[in-house]
């Protein structure tokens, strides 16, 4: 039996499935040093390359470097042109077009670059910004990526695929656009090459892998091969994993909780202690208690040392992540702490800062400043009163306008020092300034045009006035008179909104009552007219305010003209009432009402043909019926 297992065995072994020596594998490059590049003497080098070729040699492949830009390579992939695609980050995306090794060969994170000396405060800085990253990558199209995090922010921002992360920086470095996106290492080899700078933000981490085409039989066995080489390599400290991480990335810092030199110290103590021991029997009490008291004085220093560490990078990395000048001095003056924007607003040189003397400074900043004596007299006030806060407003020389606040620094209930603050605010001044100008150029222009307007209404109405007065037929007159209604209506309209401060929305109870009297008002005195109004008070935008002034006008005039002839008096009612969204108007008299036969859906008149199509503008319905005279009803929501 154990025979036949044997041959089975060597049967598998030897089959085809495993049978991989001598192949050539055709493998994607591309250009992102330092992982993966090409160097001067046209080789592929880099990290991927070094690991690559050593598996390559290891199982007896000849590879076929593909060459080309990161879109290209992955359509390659895609297309079954390439067997190997190197450095790709996995995304679920991703695995639904390519089969990837299951074990991670790197982690990487993207980060963000603007041009050296552009101010950048947040996320939102993106708004309405050019950003560059590579064509195709999974920083664009990812989860979590630039794309995603785009619309999460809601920004308007108009993004560049572009072939390779040289052509990124370059974007940036010329202006063509405001930021870009790169990998970290490619970031970290190369951030110093340009004229850019990195901003506090860091996103998407991701696992770089090999992938490989979905569709190839050769796909699955390449996976496990690679899948054990790496992790043979990842096993072994002195492989050429480590070696050429290392040599490219900066290696893999090891944590070690002890020095050497500390075990040998603690185990040599150990050593003495049993020699004593030995030797005398009478010490060995005070030796142990001693030991351990010096242990965990020991622990406990080595535990201060390393929060105090770790208190200083996070205050220091707070620090240089504000865009605000920040210096921390003592009581004394002496210079505790600072970031490098502090320096950069005040032009500190190397030779003054480094003095960390307040005095030293203070002499050199003075010879900036419009009004040094204000200045140094608030500082000697701040000084000799510790517990006070400031806050003010300080100009220099060269125009630049900065915000200066400043506040005790406690430690318990003790004040230890005091934290300064400055702020450029140069380009808000300036701007504010350019609006508050723009602003009173607009609104001088407003009132010539109010103005004009107000006289051309007038105008228009006079001259329809003096118009009906030369005229002697009826229907004539009558018709000029619905048309001063319709031009005093839109008077009254455009009086109560546009020569407001709040013109979009207007109280409707102060349209509606002017508006009612007025078109009373333009008709015969030679009869009694009283109108009763039972109008709710609300605010009403003008898109919908206009129509209902329009209707009314027409409803109104049409009373005035037919429903109290032969008539010494009459009475008209309107009443407006909103029950949360829905409005409904009604207008009612107690004339002569509809004639006979009347079918307001037949009407071909002007007035009710209007109404009708003001109507289905509010999205509401409109009916007149006779009830004691006639009543109108418009029902509408806002």
């Amino acid at each position: 039996m154990k025979k036949v297992f044997l041959f089975l065995f060597i049967i598998t072994i030897s089959s085809p499935m495993f049978a991989l020596e001598n192949l050539k594998i055709k493998i994607g490059t591309y250009e992102n040093a330092p992982k993966l590049f090409t160097d001067k003497n046209g080789n592929v080098s880099g990290f991927w390359a070094d690991i690559t070729n050593y598996i390559a040699a290891k199982e007896g492949w000849e590879i076929e470097w593909v060459h080309g830009d990161w879109a290209q390579c992955m359509q390659r992939l895609e297309n079954n042109d390439i067997d190997i695609m190197l450095d790709v980050g996995v995304s679920p995306e991703r695995q639904t077009k390519f089969l990837f090794s299951n074990e991670t060969v790197l982690l990487s994170w993207s980060k963000l670059y603007i041009k050296k000396g552009v101010h950048f405060g947040s996320i939102m800085d993106l708004d309405g910004k050019k950003i560059a990253g590579l064509k195709g990558s999974v920083n664009i199209n990812g989860p979590e990526g630039l794309k995603d995090i785009i619309n999460k922010f809601g920004l308007n921002s108009e993004i560049f695929e572009l072939d390779d992360y040289h052509k990124v920086f370059e974007a940036i470095q010329d202006g063509s656009v405001f930021a870009g996106i790169t990998n970290k290492d490619f970031g970290t080899k190369n951030e110093t090459k340009y004229n850019i700078q990195k901003t506090p933000i860091i996103f998407q981490p991701l696992r770089l892998q090999y992938a490989f085409p979905k569709n190839s039989e050769l796909s699955s066995k390449l996976v496990k091969l690679i899948d054990n080489n790496i992790k043979q390599l990842k096993n072994d400290r002195k492989s050429i994993y480590f070696n050429s991480m290392g040599k490219y990335l900066g290696g893999v810092n090891e944590i070690r909780v002890f020095p050497l030199w500390v075990i040998i110290l603690i185990i040599s103590a150990f050593g003495l202690i049993i020699i004593f021991f030995i030797f005398n029997l009478f010490l060995k009490h005070q030796v142990k208690q001693k030991t351990i008291l010096l242990r965990q004085d020991i622990v406990k220093r080595e535990q201060v040392e390393k929060e105090l560490i770790l208190s200083r990078s996070l205050l220091q990395a707070e620090l240089e992540s504000s865009t605000d000048g920040i210096l921390s001095v003592g009581r004394d003056g002496a210079w505790i702490s600072y970031n490098q924007n502090f320096l950069d607003i005040w032009g500190i040189p190397v030779s003054i800062y480094e003095t960390m003397n307040d005095e030293i400074a203070l002499e050199y900043i003075s010879e900036k400043l419009i009004a040094p004596e204000e200045f140094h007299e608030k500082v000697k006030e701040l000084y000799e009163n510790p517990e006070m806060e400031s806050f003010d407003i300080i100009e220099m020389k060269d125009g630049q306008i900065l915000e200066r606040y400043s506040k005790p620094q406690w430690l318990k209930k003790e004040i230890v020092g005091r934290v300064w603050s400055f702020r450029n605010i140069t380009s808000r001044i300036q701007a504010e300034n350019e609006v508050k100008r723009k602003l009173s150029e607009k609104e001088n222009i407003l009132k010539e045009v109010h103005h004009r307007i107000k006289n051309n209404f007038a105008s228009i109405g006079s001259l329809l006035s003096i118009q009906t007065d030369t005229l002697t037929n009826p229907e004539a007159i009558s018709a000029l008179k619905d048309a001063m209604g319709r031009v005093f209506s839109m008077q009254i309209l455009y009086e109560k909104l546009l020569l407001t401060d709040d013109y979009k929305e207007t109280s409707i109870r102060n349209y509606l009552s002017n508006l009612i009297d007025d078109i009373i008002n333009l008709f015969s005195k030679n009869i009694e007219i009283t109108n009763e109004k039972q109008i709710d008070d609300f605010q009403i935008d003008s898109n919908i305010l206009f129509p209902i002034g329009l209707i009314i006008n027409e409803l109104i005039t049409n009373i005035m003209k037919y429903a109290f002839t032969s008539r010494d008096s009459g009475h008209i009612k309107v009443i407006l009432k909103k029950n949360q969204e829905n409005v409904t108007l009604i207008i009612q008299d107690n004339g002569n009402g509809l004639p006979k036969g009347f079918n307001s859906s037949e009407s071909k008149g002007l007035g009710l043909m209007l109404i009708n199509m003001l109507s289905k503008q509010l999205n509401g319905t409109f009916s007149i019926e006779n009830n004691n005279g006639t009543k109108c009803t418009l029902k509408f929501s806002i």
